[in-house]
Formats: structure tokens, sequence, C-alpha cells
């Protein structure tokens, strides 16, 4: 359909915008700006075509460094009356926009504002065609009915007033609907909003999980341990409520508390113990030693899994149904965790913490497990407890030492909101004890372990051999010398590990410039240039490369690519050198310091999508991982490291399917499928000159081929749920934003 309505008639207008007081121009070239206010505009120069209205189609490549993804078109017609008039213009996950528009004529005024809030933008060409009227009907009727279509069963605020009568004899006003929608859709629900539709479970759900744990022969006995400093009663007696307000009924409540508790905490507690027997108060000399607090408290658990609670946290009241559950499930299971949120002294919640499934990489730089995390009681004991000389990392330590026992599967990760920690009980992470912590945790393998690039993050710098292994660097290319030579260039002069190789391979270069600099650049004995005289084939292109190559390690590297630190290639061969790891993913930044890669979540987009793209290249990113090293499923081909035996191992990058696209994330998905672990690391830090805003560069011949390659992947890898990320979090957007529906 997209082929033959291509083909229809149609006429390309000239499209010259200006930039308005609101706008500042950082580069017109490339498209840079900068909105000063809220809606910066542009003027468009009033041409014919546009003076006498009608039906447009719009495509251009729109990237807005705020998140927003509404545009408009706004102004005034010619008429008697001076009409104003505005239309909506949304764009797709990646700042792509095709959009039929009609402009009321005759105009008099037009103005193009590519987003709402002030901030960057970065924007292609407008490319404006004026289409005829079977054109604009195909192409409003198809996203209408895909609109309903995708919309079926959901309720009336939902669909946004779009229905299929509006659809019939009213079309326009239904296509338009669509657009709002899509607008609509893109602002991240605030957390009210997810709550509402998300965190409440129906009685139906919450009573077969009741049933199915009544059934099984083994009931756990969950254990809570609290100490207790300077509680304040109110918020103390919300938590024993919570607690006591459980729906599982197997659990006990252990509270340590000392000599200077308040008379009226401990009223409130002597009172909690006498209602329910398991409420169990212990007293606890010297509460300065959290350690030896703990480990007393924990003589006295009778649980099969126990939790460290802050004192004034609370526990919605199925959160051990789900823990009970899950502990059911997984009969072996050792360490539990869920998600958590953070709740105000007016009881409204907020900052949720949606975590990962089992991350070791990311563990071990960040303690993400928070609360809710659980213990199994017989395994803590046996390792001997909480350690001294880790003051406000004894449970970051303790989890530590009990996953060099675990597999990955005795590691549960509940994707829920179990708890809500309190603002009064949120305590600075010891830096210096987590970093011993994970110092110990690496210490048999050799590691190095330093402070990593922002408080609470720890980096780990995996030994290499005092004979380094050769790294095999190919870059494939067809001319286009100025970022090519870039590329060489930065590797050979910032790049602090010795035994590299540098593989050109070129495609079918004729530029003589091009073909001069390949026998200069060969006078250096690490660089050689091979040539692929085949049609364009990125993955034969570099399956043909990694039989050239004679290093132990290769890294695939794209031609626009430029190093930033120095000790790229060598924290990428420190991790591709562990056996348990298959590729390595750098970070990437675009050239304006904005994050283009740090790291791929399946699903996103369809496949698989770059999270945190657009973020500034310093920023946390959530809850810091846009700067802490961890597993992804999937990391970019643009920039990866991996052995060569495990890349031949997979078999290499899928030549026959997947010539152009989604040929990392099969190649991936194969090593997760062997048994590795793929690693994204912030630490080795270049930049992708891929361009912000790549323009119209589609031709139906590429969009077949995408097309083509996007099928394949659905059928080979089915829909896929990807344990580096969380379900409650949007696959539509690679921000980590909420899911929406």
């Amino acid at each position: 359909m997209e082929w033959w309505i291509e083909r229809l008639p149609r006429r390309l207008v000239s499209v010259r915008l200006v930039p308005q007081e609101n706008v500042a121009e950082i580069d017109g070239l490339s498209g840079e700006y900068k909105g000063i206010s809220e809606w910066p505009s542009l003027s468009v120069e009033i041409t014919s075509d546009f003076a006498k209205g009608g039906w447009f189609y719009l495509e251009a490549a729109l990237v807005r460094h705020t998140g927003d993804r509404e545009a408009r078109f706004f102004g005034k017609s010619g008429d008697d009356a001076c009409t104003e008039f505005e239309i909506p213009i949304s764009s797709n996950l990646r700042g792509s926009i095709r959009e039929v528009f009609y402009l009321p004529g005759p105009v008099a005024t037009l103005f193009w504002s590519p987003m709402r809030a002030p901030g960057f933008f970065s924007q292609s060409h407008l490319l404006v065609h004026r289409i005829s009227g079977v054109e604009s009907f195909f192409r409003r009727t198809h996203r209408v009915v895909e609109t309903l279509v995708a919309l079926r069963g959901s309720s009336g605020k939902a669909r946004g007033g779009l229905t299929w009568r509006g659809a019939v004899f009213h079309l326009q006003d239904a296509y338009i609907r669509t657009a709002r929608l899509k607008i609509q859709r893109y602002h991240s629900p605030d957390y009210g909003e997810f709550l509402a539709r998300h965190d409440t479970i129906k009685a139906a759900e919450l009573n077969a999980i009741m049933a199915s744990i009544q059934a099984a022969e083994a009931k756990p006995v969950i254990c809570l341990m609290v100490l207790l400093r300077d509680a304040e009663p109110s918020m103390l007696a919300k938590m024993l409520t919570a607690v006591r307000n459980q729906l599982y009924p197997h659990w006990e409540l252990l509270l340590g508390m000392d000599g200077r508790i308040s008379i009226e905490c401990r009223a409130l507690l002597e009172n909690a113990h006498r209602e329910d027997a398991r409420i169990i108060l212990e007293e606890v000399d010297g509460l300065s030693d959290m350690a030896a607090g703990l480990n007393a408290l924990l003589q006295r658990v009778n649980g099969d899994f126990f939790a460290v609670l802050n004192q004034h946290d609370l526990l919605p009241e199925h959160a051990f149904v789900f823990v009970a559950k899950a502990i059911q499930s997984q009969s072996d299971a050792l360490v539990i965790y869920a998600d958590h949120d953070r709740m105000d002294d007016r009881g409204c919640r907020y900052a949720p913490h949606f975590k990962p499934d089992w991350n070791p990489d990311f563990f071990t730089a960040y303690d993400y497990m928070g609360n809710l995390r659980l213990w199994h009681t017989k395994t803590v004991r046996r390792l001997g407890g909480f350690r001294r000389g880790f003051d406000g990392a004894e449970c970051y330590d303790l989890t530590l030492r009990c996953i060099a026992h675990c597999t990955h599967e005795q590691i549960v990760h509940i994707p829920r909101v179990l708890c809500h920690s309190r603002d009064l009980d949120e305590q600075d992470a010891n830096m210096e004890a987590g970093l011993r912590a994970v110092s110990d945790h690496f210490e048999r393998l050799g590691a190095v372990v330093v402070a990593g690039d922002l408080p609470g993050i720890y980096r780990v710098c995996h030994p290499i051999p005092s004979s380094a292994p050769l790294v095999s660097i190919l870059i494939p290319t067809r001319d286009k010398l100025d970022i090519l030579q870039a590329c060489v260039e930065s590797v050979q002069q910032r790049t602090d590990y010795g035994a590299w190789e540098v593989v050109i391979v070129d495609n079918g270069s004729v530029e003589a410039q091009t073909l001069a600099w390949f026998e200069t650049i060969q006078q250096d004995p690490r660089i050689r240039v091979i040539s692929y005289p085949l049609p364009f084939n990125y993955s034969a292109i570099n399956n043909f490369a990694v039989e050239h190559a004679q290093g132990e390690v290769i890294v695939l590297l794209n031609n626009d690519i430029e190093v930033i630190r120095q000790d790229w290639l060598t924290e990428m061969v420190g991790h591709a050198l562990r056996p348990e790891i298959g590729a390595v993913g750098a970070k990437l930044l675009y050239p304006n310091n904005m994050v283009q890669h740090a790291g791929v979540v399946l699903g996103i987009g369809g496949v698989a999508g770059h999270v945190h793209r657009y973020l500034g290249g310093t920023e946390p990113g959530y809850y810091f991982r846009a700067v802490a090293t961890q597993n992804y499923s999937v990391v970019t081909a643009a920039c990866l490291a991996v052995r060569k035996s495990v890349f031949a191992e997979v078999g290499g990058l899928d030549a026959i399917n997947l010539k152009v696209a989604f040929n990392d994330v099969d190649f991936c998905l194969k090593l997760l499928k062997a048994g590795y672990r793929n690693v994204f690391t912030p630490y080795a830090l270049l930049y992708h000159h891929e361009s912000l805003s790549r323009g119209h560069d589609d031709t139906p011949d590429k969009k077949a081929i995408f097309e083509q390659e996007f099928g394949y992947m659905k059928t080979c890898w089915g829909k896929r749920t990807d344990p580096a990320y969380n379900p409650n979090l949007s696959l539509e957007f690679e921000d980590f934003s909420l899911k929406r529906f």
C-alpha cells in the first residue's frame, strides 16, 4: 500500500524557515536550535502552494531534547475574518514525522513550532508535498482504522472520543483525534495516574494467588527485622499497622530497641506485642554498631526468609502475598527483592524504582536492590551473618556474599512495588564501606574496584594478562574519508591499550583521495586495508573482516566513531576476556555530548531500542543506569567487543536475513542463548557522528528491506521480555518512563 501511495501524483513544495525571537539558531546548516520560551517557532515563507491551502504531506526528522513529542503548525487564514488555525503534529519514538495536514486557504501567515517547552531541538529540512485528495484519504483512513483497532476494548477516555461512526462520517475530525491521542500517549503519566491503572490488584487475582499459596504444602514464614533509633511515634504506629494488616498471615516482626527509645514509642511497642504474638521485642545494646544489632536480631529469627526494614517504612497489605508466592515458585531461592517507591509525610507516593531482574554487573556497580530485599535465613547464618566494618553498607555486603553462593535462578525479582520508603529514613550510602564490600567480592578474581563517576557508583576494572592479547579493530567503509580519517586517527592517538591492529574493510571506495590515504595509512604497521568488492551487506562485511582478523579479541567499529577516553579499549577488553561475557558495548555520544547509545532494550519500538537516547552525556539517567556498568540483553555493533572464538561459536552476524538492520540485536540474542552475558560499560566513551537529524533518506527499497528484516526478527525471536528492563516501564519510549496503557 505504501509503495502504491508513494507513486500517486504529488508536487514538492519549497519550505524556508526563519527563526523567530523565541528561537536561537545554533547551527542552521545542521538544524540545531534552542527554544527560549514555550512553543518556540519558526515562520514559514508563504509560497503560492501554501497561500491557496489544501492537502499536504509532511516528512521530517525532529529531536526534542526535552523529551517532548508534540509539534504544530499555526497561523491565520487570509479570509475576511482572519481566522486563526492550529494543526497538531506528532512524531514517533525516533522523532520521525509523517503527517497529512490541511491548510485552510487562503493562508496569510504560517508558523512551525517543533515543541511545546523551551529547550534544544534538532530538525531536518521539512519535506512537504502537495498531495491529492486520494492520497490524503488513504493515509488518514489507514491511521484512523489502525488506531481504532489498537484501542478496541479501551475506555471512552482512552479513545479520546474516537469512534467508528466518527471515522465514517467525519474522517478529518477522527484523524485529528488520532494525532492528539498520539501526543497524549507520548506524555508520561504521572505516578498517581500510573498507580490507578496498574497498581490496584483485582480481588479475583489476589484470591487466586492466596488460594495457590494455601494449597501448597510448605508455607514459608517471613520475618522482618527493624532496629529502632529515634523513631517518630505516629510513623512507627503506621509501620506496625501496615505489617499487622498483611493478608499473608505467616510472618514475624522482630523489633530491636535500646534504652534510648522514647517512653511513648516503648508503650506503643509493648501494646502491639501484647495484641499480636508475632511481634517480638528485643533489647539491643549499642545500636551505633548496626552489624551487632542486626546479628542480635538474626539469632531470634524463626522465619525461612528475613528482611531488614527501616523503622518508618510501610508495606502494602499484599506485600507478603507476593513474597510467599515467589518463594513457593522458586523453592531454592536465596535472595529475593522487589520494586519500591518513596512516600512523603502526607502519604503521597512518588519516585518509583522499577528494577531489572538479576543484573550481576549492575549490582556490583550500584546497590540497586534497596527495599524490599529478603535473604534465606539458613544461608545467612552459614555465612556468619552481618559483618562489622561495613557501616552503612551492611545489607550490600551481605547480599554480595550471598550471591557468591547463588545461581542466577536463585536470585528472584518481584516486579511490583512492595515497599514504601519514608523520606525521613533516607541515609547516604557509605561509599567507603561499599567500596570495601565490592572489593572483597572480587578479591579472588584480581579485579580492582574504584569509585565511579558519581557517589554510590563503583567501577570494577577487570584484569588483563601481562601478555595482553592482540585486539583487531574492524572498520568497514566506503569513501567518506573525512569521518574515516577522524576515526582511525583517534584510535592511533587516544588508545592506551598497546596490542591492537586496525583492519579497514573497503567496500568499493572510488575517490582518489580515499585510495591515496589507504596507501599512506598502511605505513603504520598496525593498520591494513582489505577489500570487500561485493554489494553492501553489513553482516557479511564484518564476518569477512573477522576471518582476516589476527586478534584474540575483535572490535566491530563504525567508521563514524571517534574515541574520547583513552582507556576505552582497555575497559572493553577487560570485560571481553571474562569467560561469562559475550558482547561488550560502549557508551556513545552524539557530537553535542548527548547520549546516542547506553544500552539496548528488547521490545522498544517493536524489536529493540536504545535507552537514554538524547540524555546529557554526564547525567545519571534512571537510577544511575546511564553511568554504571551493567548487563543489557543487547549492545550496539557500532562499537562492540567480543572474543573471536565466541563470535565464531554463535555463527557471527546473520548475513542472509539481516544484511542491514538488527544484526547486532540478533547476534547478542544468540550470545544469550549460548549462555553468555552481554555488558554495557560507560567507561568506554566515544563519539558517534550519526546525524541527529537524518532527514528524508528513506526509499521504497530501503523501507522494504527494513520491513523484511523487522519481520524476520519478530518471527525468529518472537515477543521477548527483557530481564534488564522492567514490565512497569514504557516500551514506546527510551527514557525509562512509566508504561502508558
